[in-house]
C-alpha cells in the first residue's frame, strides 16, 4: 500500500494549478462578452444585461449538467488506482454520448421557449428580444460543451489536467479574438454584429474546445468513442447516482442565483446590468478555488481504489488548507 509521503504538496499543485486554469476559461469567456459588450456604441447596458441573463441560464443547466464530470473522474480515478481501466472502455463512450444527447434534448425543449424562460427574469423590450436571439445562438453549443467536460473528467481521472487546460485556453484565447472582430466588425471587411457576434464567438471556441479535447482523448488515452455498446456498462448506475448527487446541490446555488438576477433586473436595465458584471467576477473566483476541489476529486479517487487512507486524509486537509489560503487572498 503506497504511503501517505507518496502524495505531496506537488502532486496536488500539479492537477490543481492546471485544473484552475482551465476552470476559469468558462468565466473568463463571459467576462470577455460583458467587458467587449460593456463598450458597444449601441444597447451596451441592454446588451451587456441580455448576456448576464442568458449567461445565468446557461450556467444554471451547464454547471449542473457537467457534474457527470466529476462523476467519471471518480470512477475513471478509482479504477486507475485499483489497476481495472481496461474494465471501464465501454463505459466512457456511454457517458460521452449521453451528454451530447441531453445537450441536443436540451436545446430542442429550451430554445423555442425563450421568450418565456428570460420574462422569469424580468427581461424586457430590447433586453429579452437580445437575450433570446443571443441565447439561440449560443445554446447550440450545449451537447459541445457537455461531451467536453465529460472528457476533461476522464483526463483528470488518470491523473492529468494539463489536457483540459490546453483545450480551455485554446478555446478563450478564439473567443477574444472573434470577441473583438464579430462585435465591433471591421470596417469594409467584417460588419458589425454586437450581441451576436459575442454569441457567435463563444459557439466557434466551445467547438475548438471539443476538438482538442477529442485529439487528446484519441492519442493520450485508451478510450474511444466508436467504442460504445448498447448494454449499459455495469458502473453506469453508479455514474447516474453520483452525478443526481452532485445535481441536487447545483441545482441550490443556482436557484439562488436565479433569484439574485430575477429581483436585480427588476429594479432597472442599469442595476441588472452592473449585477451581471459582479456576478460574473464571482464565478470567475469560484472557478477559480475550484481547482483544488478537481485535484482533490482526481488524487482522491486513486487513493481510494488502492485503498490510501492515511493519503486520503492528508489530501483532504492539504486541499482544504490551500482553498483557504486563496479565498482568503481573493477577498483581500
Amino acid at each position: 500500500m503506497p504511503s501517505t509521503n507518496s502524495i505531496t504538496p506537488r502532486n496536488i499543485l500539479s492537477l490543481a494549478i492546471p485544473a484552475i486554469i482551465a476552470g476559469i476559461a468558462e468565466p473568463l469567456i463571459s467576462l470577455t462578452d460583458v467587458a467587449v459588450i460593456g463598450n458597444m456604441k449601441d444597447n451596451a447596458v441592454e446588451g451587456l444585461l441580455a448576456v448576464g441573463l442568458v449567461g445565468s441560464f446557461l450556467s444554471a443547466i451547464i454547471w449542473t449538467l457537467a457534474q457527470t464530470k466529476t462523476s467519471i473522474s471518480s470512477i475513471v480515478s478509482n479504477a486507475l488506482g485499483s489497476n481495472q481501466l481496461n474494465r471501464i472502455h465501454s463505459l466512457i463512450p456511454q457517458v460521452i454520448w449521453i451528454n451530447i444527447t441531453l445537450g441536443i434534448l436540451i436545446y430542442l425543449v429550451t430554445a423555442p421557449l425563450a421568450t418565456w424562460i428570460f420574462t422569469l427574469y424580468n427581461a424586457k423590450g430590447t433586453t429579452l428580444n437580445l437575450s433570446i436571439s443571443y441565447y439561440q445562438i449560443r445554446a447550440l453549443g450545449f451537447p459541445l460543451t457537455l461531451s467536453a467536460f465529460a472528457i476533461f473528467g476522464v483526463f483528470r481521472g488518470i491523473q492529468n489536467t494539463s489536457w483540459a487546460m490546453i483545450a480551455s485556453i485554446s478555446g478563450a484565447i478564439v473567443n477574444v479574438i472573434l470577441d473583438y472582430t464579430l462585435v465591433y466588425g471591421i470596417d469594409s471587411i467584417i460588419p458589425a454584429y454586437g450581441v451576436m457576434g459575442a454569441a457567435y464567438a463563444s459557439l466557434a471556441a466551445q467547438i475548438i474546445m471539443l476538438i482538442i479535447a477529442l485529439y487528446f482523448l484519441y492519442k493520450k488515452t485508451p478510450f474511444r468513442l466508436h467504442q460504445l455498446t448498447w448494454k449499459p456498462h455495469p458502473k453506469l448506475r453508479k455514474h447516474i447516482i453520483l452525478t443526481a448527487n452532485f445535481f441536487l446541490r447545483t441545482v441550490a446555488i443556482n436557484v439562488a442565483i436565479f433569484l439574485s438576477y430575477r429581483y436585480a433586473s427588476g429594479y432597472g436595465d442599469e442595476y441588472g446590468a452592473t449585477h451581471a458584471i459582479l456576478m460574473n467576477i464571482w464565478l470567475f473566483f469560484s472557478f477559480f478555488i475550484d481547482g483544488f476541489a478537481s485535484a482533490g476529486n482526481a488524487i482522491g479517487g486513486k487513493l481510494l481504489g488502492s485503498k490510501n487512507v492515511q493519503g486520503l486524509k492528508y489530501l483532504g486537509k492539504t486541499t482544504t488548507t490551500y482553498g483557504i489560503i486563496v479565498a482568503l487572498i481573493l477577498i483581500t
